[in-house]
C-alpha cells in the first residue's frame, strides 16, 4: 500500500510531499505525517509515538502488510540454538573484555589530539560495545585478531571488580580509623 492510499484510509490531508492528520496511536491532532520514501511509506508522530506503535496499528488497521514468518527449519533451529550457546558462553568473558577496553578507549580518547584519525575507530569501537551484540561482536574480532592482548583485557576486567572492592574496603576502613 503507499502513502497516499494509507492518507486516504485516515482521512489525512496533503501537505508540500507528505499528509498530515491525526495520529492513529496517541490521536494527537496533526502529528502524524506519512510520505513515500524510497522503499516505502515512512510514518512519524511529532508527538513522540514509538513508529513500532504506529506500524502496529497500521497493521492492526490493515493499512500496513505483517512482516514475513516463516517457519524455520530443522537444520536452521539448530544453528539458532547452537549460536545462542555461544553467545551465552561468550557473554562473561566479552563483558569483561568490554569493562577494560571500555577505560582504556577513553584514556587514548582523552591523550590523543582532536585531529588524530585513529579516534574515528576508538569512538566508533566505544559507540559498538554498547549493546550486547556489538559487544560480542567486537570482543569476537579481537580475540581472533589479538588473543593475547584480548585475553589481557578479560583478566584485567575481571579484576576490575577486585580491585573496585579492594578499594572500598580501604576506604571504609580508612574511614572508620579516621573517625576514632
Amino acid at each position: 500500500m503507499t502513502a497516499a492510499e494509507i492518507a486516504r484510509q485516515l482521512g489525512l490531508r496533503r501537505v508540500g510531499t507528505a499528509w498530515r492528520g491525526s495520529c492513529p496511536v496517541c490521536g494527537g491532532r496533526s502529528r502524524f505525517q506519512i510520505r513515500e520514501g524510497r522503499s516505502g511509506p515512512l510514518v512519524w508522530c511529532w508527538a513522540g509515538c514509538k513508529p513500532a506503535d504506529l506500524l502496529g496499528e497500521l497493521r492492526r488497521r490493515g493499512l500496513w502488510p505483517q512482516p514475513e514468518r516463516r517457519e524455520l527449519t530443522p537444520a536452521e533451529r539448530r544453528a539458532a540454538a547452537e549460536q545462542r550457546r555461544r553467545d551465552e558462553r561468550d557473554l562473561e568473558a566479552a563483558r569483561n573484555f568490554g569493562a577494560a577496553a571500555d577505560l582504556l578507549v577513553d584514556e587514548l580518547l582523552e591523550t590523543l589530539p582532536v585531529a588524530d584519525l585513529s579516534r574515528g575507530p576508538l569512538t566508533a569501537m566505544k559507540a559498538a560495545m554498547r549493546t550486547e551484540t556489538g559487544l560480542l561482536v567486537e570482543y569476537r574480532d579481537w580475540r581472533e585478531r589479538e588473543p593475547e592482548l584480548t585475553a589481557a583485557l578479560v583478566a584485567a576486567g575481571r579484576n576490575r571488580g577486585a580491585r573496585l572492592e579492594m578499594m572500598l574496603r580501604h576506604y571504609l576502613l580508612g574511614g572508620a580509623k579516621n573517625a576514632a
